[in-house]
């Protein structure tokens, strides 16, 4: 399915997800694309491997024959000054520029606060996550907490979240997240029904549990 989409011309964000690091290192495309991938977010503090969005969108360009951007900033400043230098900066300030005129984003979603990449990489506590919980986030996209309804969440910690924000994302054309199993029901659909992806990638279970609940 994201082979078919991806074409001369086009650009493609790339957020954090398992799901899409295991499509980006098996892809097979039956043919190359003038294409370039850029990263959504930046990286979990500590986390060297795969996944990461840079990585991704490198083997995503890999695999096409394109070319990639890399983003070296955390996901969340370690304070609001940190935040406004970050921004700031040339280097993220063009990086984000470039994510917004994007034709295609490939994201995935946290299923719950507490199971968020951004919680268990470090960047977030427990004790954010159950603020977010509190709050009614039921996941995340690219660190932008969300309600059932897809409705913004966001608390102290995640307002130093160095990234696009979910009116931002909304702005790209077709957002296509990647999702799957029963503990992410309840983030599949606040996104959709807020209109934060307007494109799924998921299994059967998964499609038949969101049809029983819209």
């Amino acid at each position: 399915a994201i082979a078919g989409l991806i074409e001369d011309g086009v650009q493609v964000a790339v957020g954090l997800s398992e799901t899409l690091a295991s499509i980006a290192r098996v892809i097979a495309p039956s043919s190359k694309a003038e294409t370039t991938f850029v990263p959504l977010q930046g990286t979990n503090p500590g986390l060297v491997t795969p996944p990461t969005p840079s990585n991704i969108a490198r083997e995503f360009a890999s695999a096409f024959g394109g070319k990639s951007h890399a983003l070296a900033a955390p996901v969340v400043a370690s304070s609001r000054e940190m935040l406004e230098l970050l921004r700031a900066d040339p280097n993220v300030e063009q990086a984000f520029a470039t994510a917004r005129k994007s034709d295609i984003a490939l994201v995935g979603i946290g299923g719950t606060a507490m199971n968020s990449s951004i919680i268990l990489g470090g960047s977030l506590t427990e004790q954010d996550a159950e603020m977010l919980i509190a709050a009614g986030a039921v996941g995340d996209i690219n660190a932008r907490f969300f309600d059932g309804e897809g409705r913004l969440v966001e608390t102290e910690a995640t307002a130093m979240v160095l990234g696009l924000t979910l009116e931002e994302f909304q702005d790209i054309p077709l957002r296509l997240a990647a999702a799957a199993g029963p503990l992410k029901i309840d983030a599949v659909l606040g996104a959709l029904k807020g209109h934060i992806i307007n494109g799924l990638i998921t299994d059967e279970p998964t499609a038949k549990a969101l049809i029983a609940r819209l």
